[in-house]
């Protein structure tokens, strides 16, 4: 009678080896697909607020929405337009908070976090990843800048393919400005520019403009955008030291 034969160690050892070396082939293939589809839907939210801002202004003699803080700002205006528009304001790589039903005040999100938006007047707290560009408020958003930077209706916007109406943000708007520099901690910054500058998506943002198209951007050419009417436009951002905006600090 003939007796079965086992593994030996030796070829115990050589099967995990294969193993290990197909998962360390596939993994890194695996993350990337599902970074891409978390990118392609990231940039489906946007496309699906840019539809609900486009009706709006139809709704609207071309007027963009109005700047108003204790109406949900730009928020219930394009829900009232398109229903999808409420789960649109989730980037896929941000965490949603577990208890913003509870929350009294508003909370700036972070790179994989989202902000939430509260202020009197309202019936619940709001929550989201992204930010309208301040600048397309069609009354003016913020007291200390002049209103004739501000694209009041969409027949202003001259260069649509470039002038951005939503991004991904740490806050719920931004005024960015040409004189905004990147500061060295991008997990965290109140700066008007700064808002955007995130490693949500590495070293890119991704960014809807007024033509209807979305596309990612790098975090060097965001000053390379025409986010009011007179911005002066810059390429190839760097910090005050000359390192690149995207660099971690101590990297």
């Amino acid at each position: 009678m003939s007796k079965k034969r086992g593994f030996t160690l030796i070829e115990l050892l050589v099967v995990i080896a294969i193993i290990a070396l197909l998962l360390a082939i596939v993994m890194p293939a695996l993350s990337k697909a599902k970074d891409m589809a978390r990118n392609i839907l990231c940039r489906s939210n946007l496309k699906s607020m840019q539809l609900a801002t486009i009706l709006y202004t139809e709704a609207n003699d071309g007027k963009m929405q109005e700047y108003n803080y204790s109406n949900g700002l730009w928020i219930n205006k394009l829900t009232a337009f398109l229903d999808e528009v409420d789960d649109a304001r989730y980037c896929p790589r941000t965490k949603r908070r577990d208890s913003v039903g509870s929350m009294s005040t508003y909370s700036f999100g972070r790179a994989r976090q989202t902000w939430v938006w509260f202020w009197d007047g309202m019936e619940e707290p709001e929550e989201g990843s992204y930010a309208i560009n301040g600048w397309v408020y069609s009354n003016g958003g913020s007291a200390y800048d002049r209103n004739n930077l501000y694209y009041n209706k969409i027949t202003e916007v001259k260069s649509t393919s470039i002038t951005p109406v939503f991004a991904d943000s740490i806050w719920v708007d931004t005024w960015p400005r040409d004189t905004d520099s990147p500061d060295v901690d991008l997990e965290f910054t109140n700066t008007h520019m700064g808002r955007l500058l995130t490693y949500r998506h590495e070293d890119k943002t991704n960014v809807g403009f007024v033509d209807g198209s979305q596309r990612p951007v790098e975090l060097s050419q965001m000053w390379s955008l025409k986010w009011h009417k007179e911005f002066k436009t810059k390429r190839d951002m760097t910090r005050t030291d000359g390192s690149p905006i995207y660099q971690r600090e101590g990297r």
